[in-house]
């Protein structure tokens, strides 16, 4: 698959507003090349690090700042195709241009987060064909890209995992994030037993509830989910889990 070139860049850009920051040239620097963008009336920079057919978009540095290090450019969000810069990237950078932190370290991880779960939430919507893993409801705006590893608690890596998520409504997220329910390693529900019998038919949870499906990389971040979710329990609540 082609990479990304100077020309693609410099044009899907445009198409949202930046343009060659003034006083800040295109260079070839530490093996790519350098697209130093702004939008009109904002001293930010948006640095573009084109470098073997993938961009890194960074937001460290503002006019007449230093040249940032080739870590700092490779440390960008990255967009290897035109979709994702097009369709991923470039608008949320746009539409959290103005809100972001005034400090420089505090801006660039609050733009990568922003993209991140933005992607992670659209990757689970494709992984669960847009309904509740549990439920089936399909009504988006009720939807949680949830994760199984709190973000937290998860590396840079697992925190974007589609595989370290589940899309539930909003009840059983909630229900999940406070470890109230977890997953057998076959997708069984196991429902604490905080919970009374008169809640649990109030929430539509009930023993004998299974996912729709179950991925097996799922099973490495459940097992984990669900270690948290035995240790809320005595022994006898834990055989009960088992018995159900």
């Amino acid at each position: 698959m082609a990479g990304l070139t100077g020309s693609d860049l410099t044009y899907i850009a445009g198409s949202f507003g930046f343009t060659d920051s003034a006083g800040a040239e295109e260079k070839d620097i530490y093996g790519g090349r350098l697209f130093p963008l702004r939008r009109a009336n904002n001293q930010r920079i948006l640095d573009c690090f084109l470098k073997d057919g993938v961009v890194y978009l960074s937001m460290s540095r503002s006019m007449g700042d230093d040249m940032p290090s080739e870590p700092t450019l490779l440390s960008g969000y990255k967009a290897d195709s035109l979709e994702d810069l097009k369709n991923v990237v470039l608008p949320l950078i746009v539409s959290s241009w103005n809100e972001l932190p005034a400090g420089k370290t505090e801006a660039t991880a609050e733009i990568r987060r922003r993209i991140g779960q933005d992607k992670y939430r659209k990757d689970l919507f494709e992984l669960w064909d847009g309904t509740c893993a549990l439920t089936g409801i399909d009504v988006p705006d009720l939807l949680v890209a949830s994760h199984i590893v709190p973000w937290s608690d998860a590396d840079n890596q697992d925190r974007l995992d589609k595989y370290n998520g589940f899309l539930f409504e909003a009840r059983i997220d909630k229900l999940f994030d406070r470890h109230l329910i977890t997953f057998a390693d076959n997708g069984a529900i196991m429902i604490s037993t905080s919970i009374s019998q008169e809640n649990r038919e109030r929430l539509g949870i009930r023993h004998g509830m299974k996912l729709r499906k179950l991925y097996p990389e799922n099973i490495y971040y459940l097992r984990q989910h669900r270690a948290l979710f035995m240790k809320g329990l005595n022994k006898d609540d834990w055989r009960q889990q088992y018995k159900a």
